[in-house]
């Protein structure tokens, strides 16, 4: 997700500084951000997501795309529905029902 997070930010011509102001941060704090020093707390993912216009799953790195569906990277279960979702597999969840 890091690593992710930095190829964004670069893709868009932006330094950290900027960044943090979308996030209402500091340069430093955005820093560890990227870095994984600090988790990025929700709000500010959620923001990111929609400041590049993308899903939170792929800021994450859980989709290959920087879309709203795609083929999930990882292996996880979906705790309303029991799902099981793995590499391959194109998902959505969105309230608990597979889109």
């Amino acid at each position: 997700m890091y690593q992710r997070l930095r190829d964004m930010r670069e893709d868009a011509d932006k330094t950290q500084a900027e960044l943090a102001a979308v996030l209402n941060v500091g340069q430093t704090t955005y820093s560890r951000y990227e870095n994984g020093v600090l988790d990025i707390p929700s709000i500010a993912l959620i923001a990111l997501a929609r400041y590049y216009q993308v899903s939170t799953d792929y800021l994450l790195g859980l989709l290959r795309e920087r879309g709203f569906t795609g083929e999930c990277l990882e292996v996880y279960y979906e705790p309303v529905t029991g799902a099981h979702v793995g590499p391959g597999t194109v998902a959505l969840f969105f309230y608990g029902t597979e889109k």
